[in-house]
């Protein structure tokens, strides 16, 4: 991987590369949680398995993970001053409305983004956005995780809907 300001440049190698692990995803993750982070993959815990050692420094190498964490923390960041400034910015709306009839400013503080991915055929874009979709539902679940430990120590054990029962 290779990029130019937001645009990532993928290569396929034709092999198969370590990039997409659990333990890639996770460093990925808490990198967008923390900011820039510098990994020591070599670290490990007193059991003898890879852990995953944080310091703050750099940003972790162009990755599809980090495209998708970068839109997932945008549209975070829109959705956060949306809650946090809902009602003096509705009021500021309607004072512009009535200004301009017809004016609408919905996307005053916009949180939609969006991934484009694209190559020749059999470049492997199936396959990136399989990467991508896999780290949202990834981000999602520790979101979850989170979520359920905040209400509550026994909530993180049982599951959120009926689905996640299966």
């Amino acid at each position: 991987y290779t990029s130019t300001g937001p645009i990532l440049i993928a290569i396929n190698p034709f092999k198969s590369m370590p990039l997409y692990t659990d333990e890639v995803m996770e460093q990925y993750r808490l990198q967008g949680e923390m900011g820039f982070v510098n990994i020591n993959n070599n670290a490990k815990d007193s059991k003898g398995k890879k852990k995953v050692a944080v310091d703050t420094g750099k940003r972790l190498p162009p990755h599809a993970y980090l495209t998708a964490d970068d839109a997932y923390r945008a549209m975070m960041r829109g959705i956060e001053m949306n809650l946090a400034g809902g009602v003096q910015r509705r009021e500021v709306k309607r004072s512009r409305a009535a200004q301009v009839k017809g004016a609408s400013d919905d996307n005053e503080t916009c949180t939609n983004q969006s991934i484009l991915v694209s190559g020749e055929s059999g470049a492997g874009k199936t396959v990136t956005t399989k990467i991508v979709l896999n780290y949202f539902a990834m981000l999602s679940k520790v979101s979850q995780q989170k979520a359920n430990e905040a209400a509550g120590g026994d909530a993180a054990n049982k599951p959120a809907t009926p689905e996640d029962e299966n």
